[in-house]
């Protein structure tokens, strides 16, 4: 009968220590990588698979598991173009550490609470939402992503400045009624309203970038009646939030996005309409995604690296920093606007 594979028999077949085996599985930062190497190789040549996650929870305290909480549905991860880069970078470390990723939509609720993760990072997610309280209530390692909690580490560009910045190229080149197109500041979006008028929410950056435009509207001396903002819900594309906001304020000149996906639809929308982009209306986006640079997009933006964001973020997470890193932006000007 063949005899069981286990850490102590690879140990012993490599000459290294048991704890060097588990190391490769459970802290391969602590290893070499040709070590780590030769150790997996082997143990795979053998038919070991590796140690079993339940048994080693139980004996480290460590899933070696990172969740990732944000807003939207699941598919959100897979279809949003800024939130694929932003997860590319986050798996890019896990992967160098030999870390697994979960996937958490907030829409998934008390499942949340149950899972076995070592850390969690919380991306854009609502500040105030009872689960990422009850999270916070059991003090596991957090790192936030354009949200800025007390007592932990948080990773995003200066979004108010950001948004501040497109705002205020926008209104240089003579744009007196604009609209805003925003995700919701909060679970209940109010929909299509001025400007100025009082908004309330906890998704901190919609409102950081929401803060930035109405600065420079007030510094360009702008009448704050002419200009709206729009909270699209999740279930609209950025096609119809356009298609509401002409019908409804025709007088538009510019609409700015608090996306490149938002953007991007709307562009389309009006294409499709005959607009002329930028002669009848400019857009702007933000993210700077790779297809915002196409040919028949050339979308003006402001530029930030979400990959970086994502790798930051999470080494800050397994390395237990409470830093807060602020990445560098910069705007993209392009035929849009």
């Amino acid at each position: 009968m063949k005899s069981k594979v286990t850490l102590k028999s690879i140990a012993q077949a490599l000459n290294v220590t048991h704890t060097t085996v588990s190391n490769a599985y459970n802290r391969p930062e602590k290893l070499s990588l040709e070590l780590k190497e030769r150790i997996l190789t082997y143990a795979k040549s053998v038919g070991y698979d590796g140690p079993n996650a339940a048994a080693r929870f139980l004996q480290t305290g460590k899933s070696g598991t990172i969740g990732v909480i944000f807003n939207q549905e699941m598919s959100y991860a897979f279809s949003d173009p800024h939130a694929t880069r932003l997860f590319r970078g986050i798996s890019e470390v896990c992967q160098e550490h030999g870390l697994n990723l979960l996937l958490l939509p907030l829409s998934s609720n008390e499942q949340i609470l149950n899972v076995m993760v070592d850390g969690y990072i919380f991306n854009a997610t609502f500040k105030n939402d009872p689960i990422i309280e009850k999270i916070i209530n059991k003090a596991p390692p957090v790192v936030t992503i354009d949200l800025d909690l007390p007592g932990f580490g948080s990773v995003s560009i200066n979004n108010k400045q950001a948004a501040y910045e497109i705002a205020q190229y926008v209104f240089s080149k003579g744009h007196k009624e604009v609209a805003v197109l925003t995700f919701p500041f909060s679970r209940n979006p109010k929909g299509l309203v001025k400007l100025f008028d009082h908004i309330q929410g906890d998704n901190q950056v919609s409102l950081d970038r929401l803060c930035g435009v109405r600065d420079a509207h007030v510094d360009a001396g702008l009448d704050p009646n002419k200009s709206v903002v729009y909270e699209v819900p999740d279930n609209m594309t950025g096609n119809e939030a356009a298609k509401k906001i002409l019908e409804e304020h025709p007088n538009t000149t510019a609409l700015i996005c608090f996306s490149d996906k938002l953007a991007v639809e709307a562009l389309r929308y009006c294409k499709s309409r005959g607009i002329k982009i930028p002669e009848e209306i400019s857009i702007t986006g933000f993210d700077n995604i790779p297809m915002s640079g196409d040919k028949d997009i050339c979308l003006t933006t402001v530029n930030q690296s979400a990959v970086q964001i994502g790798r930051l973020a999470t080494l800050n997470l397994i390395n237990g920093k409470r830093d807060k890193i602020t990445v560098e932006h910069d705007l993209v000007i392009r035929a849009t606007s």
